[in-house]
């Protein structure tokens, strides 16, 4: 039960989408306007801020804003250029706090102050006040496409896609050739499985602006969705090319090697975006799984533990860390990892499963049946297609062994206490399903047949061999036992 980070936890389709108006460039530029003519010391300092802006020294511009702010402590135009500067440090709050005072001083910005304060919001993961200053910039002026777009990107974060989309098209018509706008809003559309739409859109976004990494990104991800492994290749290798730093296309395209099946390559992609991000999760947890797939189960185990300890209450992880234990025969850490895992809300069907197979080799039979039927429970197909649900999640045989074992004890103390003489189970009959008396005629089979309208006559005519006793006794365990057939 190896799970990777799937499409839509692996890509993140909105990193760089928040567009404050100004760049601190802009910004610098309308502070220096408005204090030509003022005394050299100013000017002195204007310029020293222009460098260090120039040269992306942010907290140096800051700190000589000190300058200015004490001469002319009521300029709102000083608040704005620091709140663009402290938003570019990552200082999210007090960039929000000095839009605020920007407002206060210059009421005739309203507009431009609550959106970028609404931005700053967002990245501060602070959605309702975020939602708040930009409902209320849109108030003011309902033709600011920003607002518009920002208010988009935070439903968005939020996972309320059709409020994003609206908000994404509200700002195309304000501005058509918005393409950054047409670009999330593409990918909105992915997200609900809207891909013809997606793809229109990402396609007008590179018409638009054939530089757009993003939109290259995000269709490289749409392709994932559809299998087009190919295209999606090319798409993040055009990402990486137009913007080097662009680690998640980076990652993604790790992901599109991945199914590929070009391991080496894939990990090699992995290892660069964790140099750049040693404290995200998913690309150790991204990197674990191209290790197991790659046979190289120790690495990955070390991978999948760091997730653990970045992410302690993943169960994925804490489910990984217990598969790769029990292919390098640590049976002990495998079943805590386990135990960890269906301990946690929304433990996820494969963990139980996992568990189960832990138990029974730890001689804990009761257990282990208890866990397998709450997998069953939350996935039928751990019972109906035991097999291929086993080979999706890469279990070994011996794994796939010991479930078909807990499965046929499963079967077989179904038919105790019920007085089921014409129904048995067999191991090395139909796969372990209860069958009628030893043939190969699973109960299942007859019991599909009559939930489906078929009379006893028609089922005695497609199964010459069978009695009407047998026929009664599918009926009697197809009510008892409900759970373990699915008339489906």
């Amino acid at each position: 039960m190896l799970v990777a980070a799937s499409p839509s936890n692996g890509f993140v389709d909105w990193f760089m989408a928040f567009a404050p108006e100004k760049s601190p460039d802009k910004a610098n530029l309308e502070l220096s306007g408005r204090l030509s003519g003022s005394t050299p010391s100013f000017l002195e300092s204007t310029r020293r801020i222009d460098k260090f802006i120039r040269d992306k020294k942010f907290k140096r511009a800051i700190t000589e804003l000190k300058v200015l702010s004490d001469l002319l402590p009521a300029s709102a135009v000083i608040y704005e250029l620091r709140a663009t500067l402290r938003f570019e440090t990552g200082d999210y709050l007090a960039s929000a706090k000095d839009n605020s005072e920007a407002l206060r001083l210059n009421p005739a910005g309203a507009a431009t102050y609550l959106t970028r304060s609404g931005v700053a919001y967002s990245r501060l993961k602070q959605f309702d006040r975020a939602l708040n200053d930009l409902d209320k910039a849109i108030q003011i002026d309902s033709h600011y496409d920003l607002a518009f777009y920002n208010r988009g990107i935070v439903f968005a974060l939020q996972g309320n896609f059709e409020a994003a989309i609206k908000d994404f098209t509200e700002a195309l018509a304000i501005d058509p050739q918005y393409a950054l706008a047409l670009c999330n809003r593409g990918t909105a559309y992915s997200d609900i499985g809207k891909l013809e739409l997606a793809q229109l859109d990402l396609e007008k976004a590179l018409r638009l602006d054939p530089a757009l990494a993003d939109a290259y990104n995000s269709r490289g991800a749409l392709y994932f969705k559809k299998g087009d492994y190919d295209k999606a290749v090319r798409d993040f290798q055009d990402a990486i090319r137009i913007n080097p730093n662009h680690h998640f296309a980076r990652s993604n395209l790790g992901l599109a090697l991945v199914q590929k099946q070009e391991y080496a390559s894939a990990i090699a992609l992995f290892e660069q975006a964790i140099v750049a991000q040693p404290y995200d999760p998913m690309l150790y947890m991204q990197r674990g799984y191209s290790y197991a797939l790659n046979n190289d189960f120790k690495k990955a185990l070390q991978d999948f533990e760091k997730v653990v300890e970045l992410s302690p209450q993943n169960p994925v992880a804490h489910n990984n860390v217990g598969y790769v234990a029990y292919r390098v025969g640590d049976l002990a850490k495998a079943r805590l990892a386990w135990a960890s895992a269906v301990q946690m809300r929304n433990a996820p069907d494969y963990a139980y499963a996992g568990y189960a197979v832990a138990l029974w080799k730890d001689r804990q039979p009761g257990a282990a049946i208890r866990h397998f039927e709450k997998a069953f429970t939350l996935n039928p197909e751990w019972r109906d297609d035991l097999y291929e649900t086993a080979m999706s999640y890469h279990w070994s045989l011996d794994m796939l062994e010991v479930a078909q074992t807990i499965l046929v004890e499963i079967y077989k103390r179904s038919l105790e206490g019920g007085h089921f003489a014409r129904i048995t189970v067999n191991p090395k009959r139909v796969g372990g399903l209860p069958s009628i008396r030893g043939m190969r005629i699973p109960v299942v089979t007859v019991a599909r047949m009559m939930s489906g309208g078929a009379t006893e006559s028609d089922v005695l005519e497609t199964y010459p061999e069978l009695e009407s006793q047998d026929i009664e006794e599918v009926r009697q365990y197809a009510q008892q036992h409900a759970d373990l057939i699915n008339l489906s």
